[in-house]
């Protein structure tokens, strides 16, 4: 199993995984935990870190249309896969300016309050953002 599988195989059975201290740790169902999943989890230590400590957390990003109306787009793969969604589903009907200014907005918010946010995945949802921005004007013309 690779790094990613390893983490759904613990989750669907009732263990949680988690970097403490730069290690990896259960909770949950110990006894899901057998000797070849410790193993697995061993020998693929760093990647299952890194899944665990960098992967995009959900995202509730509110959204406007030019014509009104709007409302939420829940996505639990971050901010970059719910803007990417919202773009392709609404087109040239989302107001773009209102979803930059949201991005502006949330550099300066904490949530939650006890995590920073991960501004990587918020650069990358602004890059998405701005090449949409770049070929409605270019479409325009």
């Amino acid at each position: 199993m690779n790094a990613a599988q390893l983490i759904d195989y613990a989750s669907s059975h009732g263990l949680i995984l988690s970097v403490w201290n730069g290690n990896i740790r259960m909770t949950g169902n110990r006894q899901a935990a057998n000797d070849k999943l410790i193993n697995d989890l061993r020998q693929h230590k760093s990647e299952v870190i890194d899944l665990l400590t960098y992967s995009a957390p959900s995202v509730m990003v509110p959204f406007a249309l030019l014509k009104g109306g709007g409302g939420q787009m829940f996505d639990r793969q971050g901010i970059v896969s719910a803007i990417t969604k919202l773009i392709e589903h609404y087109g040239s009907r989302l107001d773009l300016l209102a979803l930059l200014l949201w991005l502006e907005q949330r550099k300066t918010t904490v949530w939650p309050a006890s995590r920073p946010l991960d501004l990587k995945q918020d650069v990358l949802a602004l890059d998405v953002a701005l090449q949409a921005i770049a070929k409605a004007q270019i479409k325009m013309r």
